[in-house]
Parts: structure tokens; sequence; C-alpha cells
């Protein structure tokens, strides 16, 4: 009862250490992400798998992106066993963002709290164990992912080796349950993690079980029960693989091959290590492989002081710890070469250096030993955890803001009717791919857009969408495949007025209607072949977007003209703004939406002129001219510009960060 209470105790601490060293994650939930691409994917997908669970006759893996491809969600990880987890906090009213952001923080926390259990189960104390979590949990490689949600949850694999160890001890079939539970939970969560921890835990069977054939047998049906299980959610990618040839650009695995000297730096994010290091490291995040001085240096205490009465426990942590220094090296070195040449599920492996996620359990554990073999009171303990902290932390970190609002298009599209998918012009810009991932998540349509693995098909027309002007040849792509609307953020395409006079004109293209959003708002059109029976919107809307003339909006919008990232001293910011009835204000909000500057208006006959939908009085200009930071904002702050119409309605534009230095 008191090692339980213990347990809840320690989960808990992990917990709210995970808060602080996300910092400010927990106060931005709804809206923050680490950037604009990943994240929106993450949670693209997370959505889509609650989705298809909840909605029959929903095939999980045919995801509505890049369509209309099978099994799209195999371009990417399919977060099946996060979604899990995810699905109540959706469920009781959480977005997308919010869902994933919680799923971040446990994660850490769940990271650090399995590490935890395998430190305390080897050493006998809670101490050992939460130092040895401390460091997993919060290496600085992992701040260097945190685009990247299933990189936080890399708990099942110290649970792994614990459950291994369990069933050493007790050889029962229901050790051997626990183990096969936690090996499908791991090949469930993480794609690299099952593949890199399957091999790691095979290896280490023997060490454990030594000649012991009935053990071995257990441990084999418990885990061929679990890859059983797992098939539903493998063999959609080798289909892919096959069908499409993903994962076979031996450049791309040859690009993210760590070699020895990127064990030496960190992600820019570390506060300690990364202003110390120079800057000739390597472009990737996933080589900055530093894992600091300290964790590494209890291991060595452990094998230098214990020598062979390490254990079985110890060996493994030598193992894994050998494994992944020198797997991280991918095709750079012979062990990733000759298993992506021996075994083909290792060609399936984007990113040879995430191998170092082994080596950090087999430090975590060294280290837990380590740890134990010096302390000799409690408060070495508390000292050695608070030295990691020190040594590991990144917060405060930058988070960006995700759109407040979803454009009304994406509401529509619920509901819309419609044979095949829809496309999104532009496409192929990875910053719009991803954003229409985000808003896929209003709508589970299927679109021909996406982000992932790019099938030929898909690449074929990014290649004629990026074209400017875009070439008529893109119709006969969007026709064969199966395109059955076809979105024009008109704010943001470039190009595209030609293609669509043509098209509309020969008839290819019909004018469905016009939605507000950004500056110039979103107009739909019907591939005419694909939807031979849809209605035509106004024609006198249509005429006057292809005549170059800009429509009245019933929302606020604006543009910011004068920005930059950089500020020394006075900082100089200028615009826009255009509200329905009159602009009533416009404010400049710091960190996160917490701090207000009023921005100061005044007259704009030239936009007003651009815009002649509007009266006069509807369009304004705005400033903002700030001598000196205020103490109150941090030197790296974020920004975002609120309009606010007299009616109330109001507009965020785009979150921004700048440096600003006295």
């Amino acid at each position: 009862m008191r090692r339980r209470s213990t347990d809840v105790a320690v989960a808990l601490l992990f917990v709210v250490l995970s808060i602080g060293m996300t910092w400010p994650l927990v106060r931005n939930l709804t809206r923050a992400v680490s950037d604009f691409g990943d994240p929106y994917l993450n949670a693209c997908y997370l959505d889509w798998d609650i989705y298809a669970a909840t909605h029959p006759g929903t095939r999980l893996f045919d995801a509505p992106v890049l369509y209309p491809h099978r099994n799209a969600l195999a371009f990417s990880e399919h977060l099946c066993g996060l979604a899990v987890f995810a699905a109540p906090l959706r469920w009781l009213g959480a977005g997308p963002i919010t869902a994933a952001n919680i799923l971040w923080i446990l994660g850490f926390a769940f990271t650090g709290f399995g590490t935890y259990v395998l430190g305390r189960m080897v050493t006998g104390s809670a101490g050992a164990g939460i130092v040895a979590g401390i460091f997993a949990a919060f290496v600085p490689w992992r701040f260097g992912q945190l685009s990247h949600l299933q990189i936080a949850w890399a708990g099942w694999l110290p649970l792994m080796i614990a459950a291994l160890l369990h069933f050493g001890r007790q050889r029962t079939w229901r050790n051997a349950a626990i183990f096969g539970a936690v090996f499908f939970m791991n090949g469930w969560t993480n794609l690299h993690f099952f593949v890199l921890g399957s091999f790691a835990i095979a290896l280490s069977t023997p060490i454990v079980l030594r000649r012991d054939d009935r053990a071995y047998l257990k441990i084999a049906a418990s885990t061929a029960v679990a890859i059983v299980m797992l098939l539903p959610f493998l063999l959609p990618y080798r289909a892919a693989m096959k069908q499409y040839g993903m994962r076979g650009n031996v450049a791309e695995t040859r690009q993210y091959s760590a070699t020895a000297r990127d064990w030496l730096y960190v992600p820019d994010a570390n506060r300690f290590y990364a202003p110390q290091q120079t800057d000739d490291g390597p472009d990737e995040p996933e080589r900055l492989l530093f894992p600091g001085y300290l964790a590494p240096l209890l291991a060595a205490a452990a094998i230098l002081m214990l020598g062979r009465r390490i254990g079985d426990a110890g060996w493994i942590g030598i193992l894994w710890t050998a494994l992944g220094f020198f797997g991280s090296f991918g095709l750079n070195g012979w062990l990733h070469s000759l298993l992506f040449n021996a075994l083909g599920v290792f060609r399936g492996i984007r990113v040879p250096a995430r191998w170092a996620v082994i080596a950090y359990v087999g430090i975590a554990l060294l280290a837990a030993i380590g740890v134990h073999a010096l302390a000799r009171v409690r408060v070495v303990y508390a000292l050695l955890a608070a030295a990691l902290l020190f040594e590991l932390h990144a917060a405060p970190i930058r988070w960006y803001l995700a759109p407040r609002d979803t454009p009304a298009v994406y509401s529509w599209l619920r509901t819309a009717p419609m044979r095949g998918g829809v496309a999104h012009l532009p496409f192929g810009n990875a910053v719009d791919e991803y954003l229409y991932m985000l808003h896929e998540t209003a709508h589970h349509r299927p679109m021909l857009n996406g982000r992932g693995f790019v099938p030929p098909s898909t690449a074929a027309i990014t290649a004629l969408a990026q074209k400017d002007p875009i070439p008529d040849a893109l119709m006969d792509h969007l026709e064969v495949s199966k395109c059955s609307l076809l979105i024009v953020h008109a704010d943001r395409v470039i190009g595209a007025g030609d293609f669509l006079r043509h098209q509309v004109a020969n008839g290819r293209l019909v004018f469905i209607r016009r939605f507000d959003g950004g500056t110039l708002g979103d107009y739909v059109f019907a591939v005419r072949k694909n939807e031979p029976d849809a209605k035509p919107g106004p024609t006198d809307v249509v005429q006057r977007y292809l005549g170059g003339v800009r429509e009245r909006s019933a929302i606020p919008i604006g543009y910011v003209e004068v920005a930059s990232p950089l500020v020394r001293g006075r900082l100089l910011l200028g615009g826009w703004a255009i509200a329905p009835g009159g602009v009533a204000k416009v404010t400049l909000w710091f960190q996160h939406h917490t701090i207000a500057i009023p921005a100061v208006l005044g007259p704009r006959p030239d936009v007003a002129k651009a815009f002649s939908a509007y009266a006069p009085f509807e369009v304004t200009g705005f400033g903002v001219n700030v001598p000196r930071r205020p103490d109150v904002v941090r030197e790296e702050t974020d920004y975002e510009i609120e309009i606010t119409g007299r009616d109330g309605s109001s507009t965020l534009l785009a979150d921004r960060w700048l440096t600003w230095t006295p």
C-alpha cells in the first residue's frame, strides 16, 4: 500500500515537472503549437483516428488526405496508441489542439514515470527511479522534437524492460501476458520505437532468461499475440511501401543518419548548453543528440563501481546504450546498415538517428544504478534531481498560437454535397498544406492536399499548381484524381486568374459560392466532370472576382505591412484594418495574448480605394510606436494583431515571434 501511494505521488510529480519543463504550454492549451507544421498533422490524425473508430463503415487507414490514394494514414505515423487517450478529452469538449497539447504534457510525464518504475524496480529506490525518469523524460533531444507528438511517449520502452525483468523473476503466463501488453502498446504508439525497441528487447531476453526453454516459449507466445494484434496497423504500411515506393529514398535515410560529432550538440531550446555551443552542428534537429553530462557520468559510475556485479539490468543498460549509440549512425555506421540491407522492416525507418532513444533508456537505467550506488542519504537524490532539471531545462519554450477561428468554408464542407474529394489552391506549399490538415478536423471530407509521404500523382499536381501562371493541364489532373470541389483561397493563391477564367468559360469548373476568409475570401468551384449536378452560384460574384474586384466581407480583415522579427529599442508596427460598420480598435497582443498595447488609428485612402466595396469610414490604418520594451514583455515574445469592429466582432491576424532587445 505504501509503495502504491509513493507511485501515485511520483506520477503526480512528473505531471507537475512536465508542466514546468514545457512552460508556458499549460497556459495556452487551446492554441499553442511548436510550429505551424507537424502539430497540425498530429491534431488531424488524432481527430481522424477517433472519428473513424466511432463511425461504422469508415476505413481507418483511408485518412481524408492525399485523396484518392488508399492507406493515406500510412504516409505518416498513425497515432492510434495515442488516440485512445485523446478520445475521452475530445468527448469532454477539448478541441484537436487542446487534446494534443494535453497529450504532450502527459507524454513527458509518462516517459518519466515509466523510467522511474524501471529504476525503482532495479534498485529498490524511488529516489534513483526519479533521477532516471527526469533524464529520460527531459533529455535535450526530446525538446527538439516538439512537433512530433509520438516522440514524447517513450515510456513503453523502459516499461518493456521492466516487464521482462519482472517475468524473469516470476516466469508465469500472467507475467508473460503483461510483457506482451507492454510490447503491444509500444508498437501501437510509435513505429520507430516499435522496430528499434523490438530489436533491443530481443537481444536483451537471453540476458534475463538464460537457457530456460519454457520461459522463452511463454515470452515468444505473448509477443506473437501482440504482433498479431498489431498486424492491422502494420500491414497498410507494407502495402503503401509496395504500391507507392514509400520509404525507398536512401538519400533521405542518410540525411537523417547521425555522426559521432552529432552527439556533442543540443537543440537550441536547451537553456544551459545551447548558449555555450558553436553553431556548426547538424541542421537537422533529429541529429542533435547530446544527452548532457550528468546522466552519462552516473551511468559510468555504475559500471566502474559495480563492474561484473552490475546485474542483468546493468548489462541490459549497457546493451541498450551501445545499440542506440551505434544505431544512430544509420547508413553512416555498420549496425543500421547491416539491418537495413538484411531486414526489410528497417527500410521503413526514415530517421535512424532515433536509435538515440534506445541509448537514452540505457543511460537512464545505468544512471539509476549509479546514483543508488553513490547515494547514502536522501538529500543526494534530491540534489541530483535538481541538478538534472537545471541541466536539461528548456522553459520557457517558444510556442506559437494556432488560428483561433475556423474559416466558414470548412464548416460548410461538413455537409456539402460531393462525390469525390476537395482540392485547395494554393496547392503543395507546406504552410498551407498543414493548415488545411488542421481545418480538416472541422469537416472530415476527403481532400487531395496533405503532408507526409507525397505520392507521385500528388507531386504532379503540386508541380502544376505552383507554376505562375497555373497551366490548364492542372484541370486534367484534378478530374482524373476525382476532385469534386476546388476551393481557391484568394488572398494566398498566385497565378490562378487565367486558369480559373479558362475553366469557367469552357464549363469544366462551375462557381458555387464565396465565403469570408482571409482578406479576399474563399471561392468554391465544382469540377463539372465529377459533379455533373452542381448548381451554379451567382455569376456576378465570380465575375467580380475574376475581374480583380475585392468583395465585401462580413468579418473584420487586415494586414500587417511594417514588421520586423528583430527589434532594437523602438518598436514600429503598422498596417491596415477594415470592418463592416467601422473599426472600433486595433490591439497588439504580446506573450500569448496576455499583454495588450492599443494601436493608433488613422486614415488610409489608398486602401479605401483598393477596397471600394467598403465605405471610407470602414477602412483605417493602424500603427504602434513603442520607444522601449516594457518590463513586463519578455525579450523573446510572440505578438498578434486583433481587429475589433464596432459591432463587437473581431479577427486575429497570424501569430508571429520577435526578439526585442534594448
